[in-house]
Order: C-alpha cells, then structure tokens, then sequence
C-alpha cells in the first residue's frame, strides 16, 4: 500500500484541473493489453485511488493550503433563508383580466462579521433560470453561505468550524438531518471557486425541486438573523463536541433510544460544565476547611486519602442532578413544558443515566421505552434552545418560535398522553 500523498491530475473531458488529498492507490490493472484509454501516443493504465478529499478546478500543495474564503450549501438551507426574489400579480379585471406578471429580483447579498476574528460570513443568493418550454418554465434562488476569513482557511478547518456547525444549527431548527450539500473553495491564484468533494455529503432535493414546500423551521433566517450565525461559529467552537451530539440526536432511526438518552443525558452535564466553568457549591475557603477537617478524621489512612481526593475532584462541584435542574431552570421559562414537572424530570434524567451508564438497566418495558423517547427529545428541546440563548436570540423571540413550531407541539401532545406523571395534570 502507498504512502498517502498529495495527487495532481486532470480531468479529460472538461479539462479540469484535480487534487486529490492524502491519496493512496487501491487498485490499478497493471497490464499493458488493460489500458483504458489512449491519449495521443500515451497508452493511459486504469488506477484507483482513494483520498481524503478533492478538489477540483485547482492544484493545491497539500491539505494545510490556505484559501481567503469559501462557501457551502446545507440541506433544507433555502427553505430556511426564504429569499424568493419572486413577486407575482394577477390581472382581476380591465384589459388584463386573467393575466399573471411575475416579476424577479436577484436578492441582495447578506453580509455580517465573524465574531471574534477578523472576516465576515454572508448569505449569497444565486438565480437559476430555466429557457422557456411547451410546459412552462421556472426561476429559483438558491443560496450560499459565504465565508471571507482574514487570515484564510483551509480545508479541513473551513469543514468544522463552518460547515459542520451550519449543518447542525439548521438540523436542530427543522428537527431533521440537515447534511452538507456543497463546498467550494476560492483559488487563490484563479480566484475561481473550486467544488469540494469529501465525504458526508448528500445531494440536495428537497429545496428547489421538492413539489411541496418543506416544514417550516423552529426560526427562519429572518427571525434568527444573520449575526446569530455568526455567533453559532464560535458558539459551536467552544462547546464541541456537544452542538453535533445534539444534532446528531434528531435523526438516528437505526439507534436505540436508550443510547441516545445516555448521549444527550451526559451532554446535558457537558453543555453545563462549558457555560459555567466556575459554578461551585463551596467557596475556596469552605473546600479548604473541608481539606483539613479529613486530614484529621479518626479513620484509616485509605479511608481518609480517598475522601480527600474526592473533595478535591469533584465533591465541591454541583453534582449532576444540581447541573439538570440548572439547566431547566435556565430554559423553563423561554420553552414552557419542555421539562414538566421539573422535579419528576429531573429525577427521571438522573435515574436514566445513572441506569444507563452503571448497567442496572438492561431489558426494558414497552412503557419505559415510550419515557425513554419523551425524555430524549425533552433534552433534546431543552439543550436546542439553551444553545440558541447562548447564541444571543432573546428569550422573547425563541418563545414565540416554540409556542407555534409544529413538531414541539406535537412532543408536548404525546408527552401529555403517555407520561402524565411528569407532563400530565397529575399531583400525586
């Protein structure tokens, strides 16, 4: 097997140039009378190869290339920036009388800055325009995310911290996967954009060719505004890796709820942990008593060493239950009902994971599955609006979002019907 390397070629026909990253040779015929091609006097044998990713329309160095900006597409991401350009009125009477005018305008770019380093991120609308035909003929906008970073970007970073985090901000608001689509990268050289190809990526239909318009998300683009975009990078930034749990939670039909509870259980303790590093329920002070009064406890040396080291670790921490309730609270009041009756959930939270994790749970009723589900997607709505707060929407705006969102509804519907206990009218 070859050493990964860094691959230069072109494309026959167009003519394009290729890179291909970090590649290595699976298959190749070997044998003159094999060729798959001939090119002038060239003979040209059949090689597969495999690679990192791709780049086509350019010849990179290597996978640390900087390049000053680039831009993506995600799934669902039109139906989200709703910028239609289309404008329409119907003749009702006088001279043009069942006649329609449509009208279009290219939309205006949008254009924010990056928070917390130099560079700007925009929304790009692009016109697709069809020729006239016998059946008719169409107009869409589809649009682009576009980043301008001022000391550049490569591939690799571009895909994390701006792509992976796009995708999982609208997979949370339509509480659907929402994957990337397309990447292309600006040639510094050319300054032609260049498609990326790498894995993870789906083709895109359910924005400009779907027959029916796509569920409305928990917030358009309009209602979210561009600069909580901006904010979401770094957001995502400094809690990753629990933004792409969270998302990586709406749509895992092939996984079992109990896993996923156990995810999102102990990512609930993550998100907490990152936005308040600092919480503690004993001062310096009051754990440095603690310290001393163990040092002189009448106990065995063993006996002794292990509880000091536990109020040095973690005894002077919330405990996890402490950080669930912390977090409901911090929500309860933007998303009413998501966690019930707060004590009952949290206690349900903590049972679930602590079962889940130290193995005392192993079958489970068909009635525990049904809580299994209400209580993973409670965290789910929970942790979704605590990272929408922390990407600076108002608590005023994302409480009207989730009063009309039709999948929450549907949650607080089921979650009345099948656990009364928590989400019902129950008292005892």
């Amino acid at each position: 097997m070859d050493n990964p390397r860094t691959l230069h070629g072109e494309t026959l026909q167009p003519y394009r140039k290729i890179t291909i990253i970090n590649a290595v040779s699976r298959r190749r015929t070997g044998q003159i009378f094999s060729a798959s091609a001939v090119v002038g006097d060239e003979v040209l044998q059949e090689e597969t190869v495999e690679g990192a990713y791709a780049i086509v329309g350019a010849h990179i160095t290597n996978e640390d290339a900087i390049f000053p900006s680039v831009r993506f597409r995600i799934v669902r991401q039109d139906a989200w920036a709703n910028l239609s350009g289309l404008m329409m009125e119907h003749g009702i009477d006088g001279p043009n009388k069942g006649q329609v005018a449509i009208r279009y305008t290219l939309p205006d770019r949008l254009t924010v800055p990056l928070a917390g380093e130099s560079g700007t991120v925009s929304l790009v609308p692009e016109a697709v325009v069809s020729p006239p035909r016998v059946a008719g003929a169409y107009i869409l906008t589809k649009t682009w995310f576009e980043v301008e970073a001022a000391n550049g970007v490569t591939v690799r970073s571009a895909s994390t911290k701006f792509i992976t985090s796009a995708s999982s901000l609208l997979t949370m608001l339509f509480a659907k996967d929402c994957p990337p689509s397309a990447f292309e990268v600006k040639d510094p050289d050319s300054r032609r954009w260049c498609s990326v190809y790498m894995p993870g990526f789906a083709l895109d239909s359910t924005d400009v060719w779907s027959p029916k318009a796509d569920d409305r998300p928990l917030m358009t683009r309009e209602e979210l505004g561009l600069e909580s975009i901006a904010l979401w990078f770094s957001v995502v930034e400094r809690l990753t890796p629990l933004p792409q749990m969270i998302a990586n939670s709406v749509d895992a039909g092939d996984r079992t709820v109990q896993n996923l509870l156990l995810e999102l259980a102990t990512a609930a303790e993550g998100v907490h942990r990152r936005l308040y590093p600092d919480r503690r329920v004993l001062s310096d002070e009051e754990r440095d008593q603690a310290l001393k009064a163990i040092d002189g406890l009448d106990v065995v040396a063993s006996a002794r060493q292990a509880l000091h080291n536990a109020m040095r670790t973690y005894l002077w921490e919330p405990s996890y239950p402490q950080r669930i309730k912390a977090l409901a609270a911090d929500v309860a009041a933007v998303v009413p009902g998501v966690t019930g009756k707060t004590s009952r959930w949290s206690n349900a939270i903590v049972n679930a994971r602590i079962g889940f994790a130290h193995g005392m749970t192993r079958s489970s009723s068909e009635d525990e599955i049904i809580t299994f589900h209400i209580l993973h997607g409670s965290l789910r709505w929970l942790l979704t609006a605590r990272l929408l707060l922390e990407a600076g929407i108002s608590p005023n705006d994302l409480s009207t979002s989730f009063a009309r969102f039709e999948r929450y509804s549907q949650f607080l519907r089921q979650s009345r019907r099948s656990l009364p206990r928590i989400y019902g009218d129950e008292t005892k």
